[in-house]
């Protein structure tokens, strides 16, 4: 027999489901979710904890209105929006600012009005709203009532009005209440609206400014309005679909755009659509019946997507996607129906409870999950069978790691193994034999653990 080292020198491959198990690199897997690899190295993801200490029943939107103050310094507030009422949570309660609504889903805008700070925001079927810190009341000049709003060269635009739903709507210039199209006016002073139908059934459902740009939704094209004032504005489309674009996953950092369809994650550039990381999430079975309710949020270089996976009507794992280093990794076992960056943390609620996300290694007290299963593998030699003799692993944590070694894809041989507080290098006796192997690492219990650079030894049948 001939002695073989094989050395897994990072997990920063992700999941990928493009290709077939047997192609994938060994830094890349199928069967992975709860962990992180963003340094290369495997470890138990973190979880959230509470942010709200009082529950309140029916959340479906999370809003932060930041306010500066005549010293200086920058007080922000979170609103939180049920079906029919929109409240600022503050100390532990839940203050009422405006009932009587009708729509739990809302976009926003901070604005700066008159040099009062203020927050716009519109559901498409209550009256749009703004908000100075003290109360909410109607925004003034009758303006549409839109669902998706933004800011472009310092007026307010927005879609998604129920009664004109193949409308792009545009206020006056620095002046987010004057939306009358006053023919009296110069077209560069006045408000206005373009017109966007498709004649395929498709509605208006977002919106989003990207580089100079005014980027419209419909469920299933995206179009560019073109141009920094209406004498230049023209349309041009970008990108269209088969199927429908989830409208609360639209979300835009920088110089991308991303939103999910039936087909999967969406990254827009400014000039062209792809497909982000082509197929290699494609394993994950997206419930599209329930597909309206996913949602999506990017914060710290970092795009989350909460989705219905499998059969379930709620959103009840989360996609998460390194845009500097271009993985994919997926996070089980809780709900999310909104996210909200505030304050510098990662918000999330499951419509009772508002959440910060990556604060522990728990799920508020509750054990994660987590693995990761190597790539099957006949290591260049399919004639040979391998026998394994010992894994030299390098860890830390708390609690035990549960092993697996999987030879020709069913013969399965386990090890649990207490993890070091302090991180050491740990000589592990395995045995199992086959021509393909693959290794499986697990947390036992919720544990925590940190592995990096597993080698595995092995004796090679000679033929």
């Amino acid at each position: 027999m001939a002695e073989a080292k094989i050395r897994f020198q990072n997990f920063l491959g992700g999941l990928n489901f493009a290709v077939s198990e047997n192609n994938l690199k060994a830094n890349e897997t199928q069967k992975a979710q709860n962990v992180d690899i963003s340094d290369g190295n495997l470890a138990l993801a973190k979880g959230y904890t509470k942010y709200s200490t009082t529950s309140l029943s029916g959340i479906k939107s999370l809003m932060k209105f930041y306010k500066t103050n005549t010293d200086g310094t920058v007080t922000g507030e979170l609103l939180v929006a049920t079906d029919t009422a929109i409240y600022k949570y503050a100390n532990g309660s839940y203050i009422l600012l405006r009932s009587g609504l009708s729509n739990g889903y809302w976009d926003y805008l901070n604005y700066k009005q008159n040099m009062t700070d203020i927050m716009i925001m519109g559901n498409g079927i209550d009256p749009m709203l703004k908000y100075d810190g003290a109360s909410i009341v109607d925004l003034g000049g009758t303006p549409p009532r839109m669902k998706s709003i933004g800011l472009h060269y310092e007026r307010v635009w927005g879609t998604g009005d129920r009664s004109n739903p193949n409308m792009i709507y545009y206020s006056e210039p620095l002046n987010p209440e004057g939306w009358t199209i006053d023919p009296n006016k110069l077209p560069e002073d006045r408000a206005g609206m373009i017109d966007l139908p498709t004649w395929d059934g498709g509605v208006c459902i977002g919106l989003s400014t990207i580089f100079d740009d005014v980027v419209v939704f419909k469920t299933r094209n995206i179009f560019r309005v073109v141009g920094t004032y209406p004498g230049e504005y023209k349309i041009v489309e970008v990108f269209s679909s088969t199927g429908a674009i989830a409208e609360r996953t639209i979300v835009s950092a920088g110089k991308y755009a991303f939103f999910l369809t039936k087909d999967g994650i969406y990254v827009y550039n400014g000039m062209s659509t792809e497909k982000l990381g082509g197929g290699k999430i494609d394993g994950i079975k997206i419930n599209n019946a329930y597909a309206d309710k996913a949602c999506a949020i990017v914060y710290k270089n970092k795009l989350y997507v909460a989705i219905p996976e499998g059969d379930s009507t709620v959103n009840n794992a989360v996609i998460e996607y390194d845009i500097e280093k271009g993985y994919f990794m997926v996070h089980r076992g809780f709900t999310v129906t909104a996210f909200c960056e505030f304050n510098d943390k990662l918000l999330f609620t499951d419509g009772s409870y508002i959440y910060e996300w990556g604060s522990g290694y728990t799920y508020d007290g509750l054990p994660i999950q987590a693995y990761w299963e190597t790539p099957e593998s006949d290591f260049g030699q399919a004639a040979n069978k391998k026998r394994v003799m010992m894994m030299y692993l390098t860890a830390e944590g708390n609690g035990q790691l549960e092993l697996a070694c999987i030879a020709d894809g069913t013969k399965a041989k386990y090890k649990i193994i207490d993890l070091p507080n302090q991180k050491k290098i740990l000589k592990i006796h395995m045995r199992n034999k086959g021509r393909t192997l693959k290794f499986r690492f697990s947390n036992v219990n919720g544990s925590y653990f940190k592995i990096q650079n597993p080698e595995i030894i092995l004796d090679i049948e000679e033929l």
